[in-house]
């Protein structure tokens, strides 16, 4: 892995910001349908950043997306 920035620390999975960005992403598309598309391929943008700068695997990416689409569905629930 080339790594473009120095990570913060050793551990990198799952993502945190793709995690993060996917909450957003989760949220948003339930008030704002239409704008889902765009929001999607921002999300994505950002894990695909992730990997460019060399702290993070695919792996962790989409597992940074599962929990935070999960944690939207949870959020939205209201629990």
């Amino acid at each position: 892995v080339v790594r473009r920035i120095i990570p913060p620390d050793q551990f990198s999975f799952p993502s945190g910001h793709t995690a993060a960005a996917f909450v957003m992403v989760g949220l948003m598309a339930s008030s704002f349908p239409m704008a889902y598309p765009l929001m999607l391929f921002w999300g994505i943008l950002i894990g695909i950043s992730r990997i460019y700068l060399g702290v993070h695997y695919p792996t962790d990416i989409v597992a940074g997306a599962a929990l935070g689409l999960f944690s939207a569905m949870i959020g939205k629930l209201g629990f």
